[in-house]
């Protein structure tokens, strides 16, 4: 607080960008002790109690009865549709190092870019496209440019956001009609539901060592998922807006930080190299789209 106090909008830019690097640094720190569904229940319920600190319960069933049963079933599939993009990345996230999978989060709003065109059947913007493809590149650049124990871990690795951007998809043009709190809550409340059912069959082969420690960090994870766009909100009404974004974009630069103070994590020449891409592209995406 006394931060964002003495800095205002400059505080919240620097307390959001600290959030969006550490969540996947926290989380593979937990995934050392718990599966990936174990992890992602607990995850899912700390940002299910931090949503119901903003719900207004005055005429809360009332609000709920309003959404229609067609809706209702939208909610149950984006809520199965974020469980399994959670826990497919946290497997990811398990199964090889965190710089290699952290950037493929990128990879969402392309696949939500993908899908548009898809659906309207015409490419009207190509310097977007060509930005969304350096990207994808230097995504795939950082994830395949080193060696890896498992062989399979690109597997969920790029499952995650083609669920999650299907997500994104849905709900921009499939909404759910209700209070944005509401919907926010039952979809994260099926997600809680579809982890726990899921963290009985996926097993961790280290669950022995399963500590507070573990639970802990899959809690400041959350926090850090929860906090980070709620900071960069806070941000409104500052000048530089382009400028604003861009830094807060660079938040897989602190993720790689993170991950060599806490993993000892290093990026390979050709990582590099995809990271060079990436942050070409989001300068592109920011200051000449």
């Amino acid at each position: 607080m006394l931060l964002t106090m003495q800095f205002g909008w400059l505080g919240y830019l620097f307390l959001a960008l600290l959030f969006a690097g550490f969540a996947f640094v926290f989380a593979k720190i937990a995934l050392q002790g718990l599966s990936a569904p174990q992890a992602v229940l607990i995850a899912g319920g700390t940002m299910l109690l931090l949503r119901f600190t903003t719900l207004d319960f005055r005429g809360f069933w009332h609000s709920a009865s309003q959404i229609s049963p067609e809706h209702w079933v939208r909610i149950l599939l984006y809520g199965a549709l974020l469980a399994a993009a959670w826990i497919t990345f946290y497997l990811g996230l398990q199964m090889t190092n965190c710089v290699a999978v952290a950037p493929f989060a990128l990879l969402v709003p392309v696949v939500s870019y993908l899908m548009t065109l898809i659906i309207k059947r015409s490419i009207s913007d190509i310097p977007k496209l060509i930005m969304w493809c350096v990207l994808t590149v230097g995504v795939l650049l950082m994830g395949f440019g080193r060696e890896h124990k498992n062989k399979t871990w690109w597997i969920p690795t790029i499952l995650s956001p083609i669920l999650y951007g299907l997500l994104l998809f849905g709900k921009k043009h499939y909404p759910v009609s209700g209070k944005d709190t509401i919907v926010a809550c039952a979809t994260l409340l099926v997600m809680c539901v579809i982890a726990l059912v899921a963290s009985f069959v996926v097993k961790h082969g280290d669950i022995k060592k399963l500590t507070v420690y573990h639970v802990l960090f899959a809690v400041l994870a959350a926090i850090c998922l929860y906090y980070a766009p709620v900071c960069y909100g806070m941000t409104k009404g500052a000048p530089y807006r382009n400028v604003l974004y861009f830094v807060y974009s660079l938040w897989i630069l602190v993720t790689i930080l993170g991950s060599r103070l806490f993993h000892k994590e290093r990026l390979t020449m050709v990582s590099g190299g995809g990271l060079g891409l990436i942050v070409a592209a989001i300068a592109y995406h920011n200051f000449f789209l």
